[in-house]
């Protein structure tokens, strides 16, 4: 045992955590100094633009709001310079104290080594001997026994010198010890002074694990209109952006409906990755700032899987190591550039909007595509398709929104393929459905926060195919998204911990059909062990996709498998969402306010899809 472990340890604990807490404070001062600066130029426009009351309550909230930015910031400039002189006397304690172990182990070292040379001088004078505290005695010149015992008279004075460097090590130690001591008071010491720092000041609960980011000061932009955020960053767009990007859907919605649109410009010149994909943003104006990224994106990306596929090295059995996902995501941006890169999705018909572009992560990009125009539609449908959906396949699913679509002019219909889908092994489990249910989370709030800013009212619809019906059932159950109608096509499965009561949608605005002929939606939940929401009694409205005949004599096809939509038009044919199906048009009917059209669907039946008709498994 150390002759310091029954002391507590004055250098306890992590001085870079401590000191990447002051510069966490130094970094929110400085955010805070900056929206000060900003805020009170704001507040010295607005005033002195003209005298209207709304004007004058506007710049007497400005100046309230850069008052509080200016104690924001003190408070953290304190706290920084509280945990920087916390750091530096932790620091020096950590020094001082290395040092003392160090001595002390020394020592201790030199008296084990004594105690074994004066052992082998007189064993029997040493049996009796303990710590490093208790030296054996001297043995006195005159003592004839030592003589007896067969020590000579240079062992006696060897012995009685080891003895004495001994006394000599346990008064260092003892002196060790009360240098270590005095460093514990010291570190008491200092921690008080810290918390005293601290506590004293607005922002100290971030020492307890609160995280204060400023956030709160940049919402309050969101009772500022957008000219006068406009002319408080007029200098500064990518400042704005960057505002922006923390701000929520709602915040950013309210701004964004009077920002002039030179300073939108000069926003998506400048922050177009942001803009593109910002929540709460005109859909227009973030189609303008995703087709703006398209060429250098692609270009960015082929000379990526150039650079692999050229480069030496070991290759694996499909091409160059990380060469498929290059691969994947340069064809996918080459889709996404030839079909949008000219700008002119917006004047097509129906007009085409890429409304959301996500590169960030391997392989093909995620990405949103409108069919119609979203920041007016009266009806507005977020499609969201199953297995191994993706960019690359969205030419198959485009058709299929406008045909959905073409039910009202008024209408906009998203093909959502903003989320990973699964492959095939992959769809018995629910973890692709989750990860894209948050994604389709923020999609949702992003759209609700801009139709209340914008005072649009519009009927907010849902529509799933396959593993599509997993991943937004997840995402309704998860929070209220105000969605008006539900649709599931051939369901993969619902998660067995979620009823229709928990999907915050009219349990009679839940619809749901299962073509007779579709078995890989049985195939789909029988190895996923999820619920039918067709066959369990859910409570969902049944609607027909097994072809039929309207009263006008219309003839209606049946959906003959599972697929939504085929790999071209005519391949289309018999599909849930193709030309003509009795699918197709429920769907339409749903989407469009007009559920009472709808045809029936067939009584649910109950039997083992998997020993009929040649089914095993």
């Amino acid at each position: 045992m150390s002759a310091l472990s029954d002391l507590d340890e004055p250098d306890k604990g992590d001085v870079a955590t401590i000191r990447s807490a002051a510069e966490q404070h130094t970094a929110d001062a400085q955010t805070g100094r900056t929206l000060q600066t900003v805020v009170r130029a704001a507040g010295s426009t607005v005033g002195s633009s003209n005298t209207s009351e709304v004007t004058a309550q506007t710049a007497l909230m400005l100046t309230a709001l850069g008052d509080k930015l200016d104690t924001t910031a003190a408070s953290h400039e304190a706290c920084a310079a509280a945990l920087g002189a916390y750091a530096t006397e932790v620091e020096s304690i950590k020094l001082e104290a290395g040092l003392l172990r160090t001595a002390c182990s020394e020592a201790e070292r030199s008296i084990g080594s004594l105690r074994v040379a004066l052992s082998d001088l007189s064993p029997s004078t040493f049996t009796a001997v303990a710590g490093w505290d208790n030296p054996p005695a001297r043995i006195p010149e005159s003592d004839t026994t030592s003589l007896l015992r067969g020590m000579s008279e240079t062992d006696v004075s060897d012995f009685n010198s080891g003895v004495s460097r001994w006394g000599t090590l346990a008064t260092e130690i003892e002196g060790q010890r009360e240098s270590y001591a005095a460093l514990l008071q010291r570190r008491l010491e200092a921690d008080g002074v810290a918390v005293a720092a601290l506590s004293g000041t607005p922002v100290s609960t971030i020492v307890s694990g609160a995280q204060v980011d400023g956030a709160t000061a940049i919402a309050a932009w969101a009772t500022v209109d957008g000219a006068t955020f406009a002319a408080a960053y007029a200098d500064d767009p990518q400042a704005a952006a960057d505002a922006l990007s923390k701000m929520s859907p709602a915040e950013v919605a309210g701004l964004w409906q009077n920002l002039p649109p030179e300073f939108v410009a000069a926003l998506i010149a400048a922050a177009p990755a942001v803009v593109g994909n910002l929540e709460g943003a005109s859909y227009t104006d973030r189609d303008r700032a995703n087709v703006s990224r398209l060429q250098q994106l692609y270009d960015e990306a082929k000379a990526d899987y150039e650079a692999i596929v050229n480069a030496d090295g070991p290759y694996s059995y499909d091409g160059a190591p990380g060469g498929g996902e290059a691969f994947d995501k340069m064809q996918g941006l080459k889709y996404l550039l030839d079909r949008y890169g000219d700008g002119l999705g917006p004047t097509r018909v129906p007009p085409l909007y890429l409304i959301t572009l996500d590169n960030s992560a391997p392989g093909v990009p995620l990405a949103a595509i409108s069919v119609g125009d979203l920041d007016t539609a009266k009806f507005a449908t977020f499609f969201v398709p199953g297995m191994e959906s993706s960019v690359s396949s969205s030419d198959d699913y485009i058709r299929a929104a406008e045909r959905m679509q073409t039910a009202d002019p008024s209408s906009a219909v998203v093909v959502w393929v903003d989320y990973d889908s699964p492959n095939a092994l992959e769809v018995p489990s629910n973890a692709r459905a989750e990860a894209g249910a948050d994604r389709l989370s923020r999609t949702l709030d992003g759209y609700n926060a801009y139709r209340e800013a914008a005072n649009l009212p519009s009927q907010l619809n849902l529509v799933a195919h396959s593993y599509g019906t997993t991943t937004i059932s997840i995402a309704l159950a998860d929070k209220d998204h105000h969605v008006d109608t539900v649709t599931f096509l051939g369901s993969a499965g619902i998660p067995n911990d979620i009823s229709i009561n928990d999907l915050h949608v009219d349990p009679e605005k839940v619809f749901v059909t299962d073509a007779e002929r579709d078995r890989l939606a049985d195939f789909g939940r029988f190895v996923s062990g999820r619920q039918d929401p067709e066959r369990t009694g859910w409570g969902a409205t049944l609607f027909g996709s097994d072809g039929t005949v309207l009263p006008d004599g219309t003839e209606l096809e049946p959906a003959d498998m599972h697929n939504a939509v085929g790999g071209n038009e005519k391949d289309d044919d018999r599909k849930y969402l193709g030309e003509d199906s009795e699918s197709l048009y429920n769907v339409q009917n749903i989407i469009t306010g007009h559920e009472e059209r709808i045809t029936e669907g067939r009584a649910p039946v109950e039997y083992d899809a998997y020993q009929s008709e040649g089914w095993s498994l």
